[in-house]
């Protein structure tokens, strides 16, 4: 009897000893890094790290002789920004941009925002400017093969995918030497899609101000409309489309501001960013702005191409250029 209960308890432990085995091994997140190395890291449950593996050349050059010196998460994101920094992937003296992804099925929900402000802490105590920003993939056997088969990560390859469905001229290949900047700027459902969306949760009215902004790790537009004396703010999330924000104020417009507003003698927005855009032969409009300036409305317009800045101001009565000025040291690199 007691060798009967003395092996029940022996098996009993070696069950229990298997099943936490199989808890602390078990893969249960993966997570991707992208600078120009692409890296994939995967955590069990408790996000302890169990592998940091590359996924193109460029990562299986960088990770050469890396060893993990614990499972702690914070740690190895640490030690693999620091390894960046050293190895000129990051720097100061330039903006640097940063993308996480995760898969949505079973990944835990917080790992994002978590490995988000450790490198941002990081980076910050090491008085570098980044750009961190987050992406939710769906599972997909076939677009895990495709990455796989062109070295490119799942999120990267996610933004491609977006690229190819607005134009069917452009092709994975293509795009795989990209930059990521340029990834995901063309990635974007760009200002039309955005203030057409607006507009038509505001059920009309006139754009008087957008902006292309990164807030909380992703980028959205910021639109303010104005209509029958109120002003409408509409936040859009400028990867997806989706309305993140819409209020409604009668505070900073009243009747009588709208009324001197002569929007039908204006060239209109659509005019204006055409103007501005040939000015500056191409690139993303990340602002706009109808401003009153000296008794006379301007049209007041951002651009970033290929790592530079410009603004254009534009009268918005007759069209003409007042000003034209192209910068290379701002946050657009």
């Amino acid at each position: 009897m007691k060798k009967t209960v003395l092996g029940s308890l022996v098996i009993g432990m070696m069950a229990v000893s298997l099943g936490v085995f199989i808890f602390f091994t078990t893969p249960a997140n993966t997570l991707t890094m992208d600078v120009n190395p692409s890296i994939e890291i995967t955590t069990n449950r408790l996000n302890n790290v169990l592998s940091v593996e590359p996924i193109n050349q460029d990562a299986k050059d960088f990770l050469e002789n890396f060893k993990i010196r614990d499972k702690n998460l914070e740690n190895v994101v640490n030690d693999l920004v620091d390894r960046m920094i050293l190895t000129g992937y990051i720097s100061g003296g330039k903006d640097n941009l940063v993308m996480l992804a995760v898969k949505d099925d079973n990944a835990d929900p917080l790992l994002l925002d978590k490995v988000n402000t450790l490198i941002a802490a990081f980076l910050e105590n090491k008085q570098i400017e980044a750009k961190v920003f987050n992406q939710t993939i769906a599972q997909n056997d076939a677009n895990k093969n495709i990455a796989s088969d062109y070295e490119i990560s799942e999120g990267k390859l996610e933004l491609m995918n977006k690229i190819v469905d607005k134009d069917d001229k452009v092709t994975i290949e293509l795009l795989t030497s990209a930059s990521l900047q340029t990834l995901i700027d063309k990635a974007l459902i760009g200002h039309d899609e955005a203030i057409r969306i607006a507009l038509e949760k505001s059920g009309g009215g006139t754009v008087v101000e957008f902006e292309l902004e990164q807030d909380d790790s992703r980028y959205e537009y910021e639109i303010k409309i104005i209509k029958d004396g109120m002003e409408y703010e509409v936040e859009i999330d400028a990867m997806t489309g989706e309305v993140l924000k819409f209020e409604a104020d009668d505070d900073d417009y009243d009747d009588e501001d709208s009324i001197t507003i002569p929007t039908d003698e204006l060239i209109g927005m659509d005019e204006a960013i055409r103007i501005a855009l040939a000015k500056s032969v191409g690139g993303t409009v990340v602002k706009f702005e109808l401003d009153l300036d000296d008794s006379r409305y301007e049209y007041k317009i951002e651009i970033i191409k290929n790592g530079m800045e410009y603004e254009v101001e534009i009268d918005a009565m007759s069209g003409k250029v007042l000003k034209f000025e192209a910068d290379d040291d701002d946050d657009y690199d």
